[in-house]
């Protein structure tokens, strides 16, 4: 079951769906469109190549191969 693991200041939350469940894949479609508003990142981490390096992903996508974590941009100079 694929899922998205939001790194914040709580330390983290998970959101899993079923892409056969439309109300999960709804929940978790808002929740992807919400932190792309807040202007977090997302990085794919590959199911069958966990060594891989991070792929960031700009789309919400139901059948993703992988898990999604969110950060927060970096700010600074």
């Amino acid at each position: 079951m694929p899922a998205m693991h939001i790194l914040d200041t709580t330390g983290h939350t998970s959101v899993a769906w079923r892409p056969d469940d439309p109300t999960s894949v709804a929940r978790a479609a808002g929740c992807f469109a919400d932190l792309r508003r807040q202007c977090h990142l997302a990085f794919r981490v590959r199911v069958d190549d966990p060594t891989a390096p991070p792929e960031q992903v700009d789309h919400f996508d139901p059948y993703v191969d992988g898990d999604l974590f969110w950060v927060r941009p970096l700010q600074g100079g």
